[in-house]
């Protein structure tokens, strides 16, 4: 069996449904906790479950992400960053550009690229080498 436990928040996957029972009727007499049935969604990843597989997505986030830094009419691409593109900082004497949450929009892809996307992995940490002095550069 395994119980992973975040915050208020508890999955349980096991093979043995009298196990899960058990679990639950303890936690219930503990803490009032109820088993909500088949997992659907969890920390904001949504789970589709069928005999033979398990699909995880995080759809919803990946729109609110678009949504939040005005691309929500981009399209999409096979491969999110080229890999002989290479990102230098900016000099000493150059100004970084806070018109754009670089920051902000760096964690929010990071947490696609640790969740359900790992193709963003190599893009997410090579902008993320820039976060403290971004530059026009790096956010096109």
């Amino acid at each position: 069996m395994l119980v992973l436990v975040y915050v208020d928040d508890i999955m349980v996957a096991t093979n043995c449904e009298e196990s899960k029972c058990k679990l639950f009727e303890e936690l219930d007499k503990a803490y009032g906790l109820k088993e909500q049935g088949l997992l659907s969604e969890y920390l904001g990843i949504e789970v589709d479950q069928t005999p033979d597989t398990v699909t995880l997505r995080q759809g919803k986030y990946a729109r609110e992400v678009l949504e939040t830094f005005g691309y929500d009419n981009a399209h999409a691409v096979g491969n999110p960053m080229e890999t002989n593109v290479r990102l230098v900082p900016l000099g000493d004497n150059e100004e970084s550009d806070t018109s754009f949450e670089y920051r902000k929009a760096t964690g929010m892809l990071m947490y696609l690229a640790t969740g359900t996307r790992p193709d963003l992995a190599y893009a997410v940490g090579q902008l993320s080498r820039f976060v403290s002095k971004p530059s026009n550069k790096h956010t096109a």
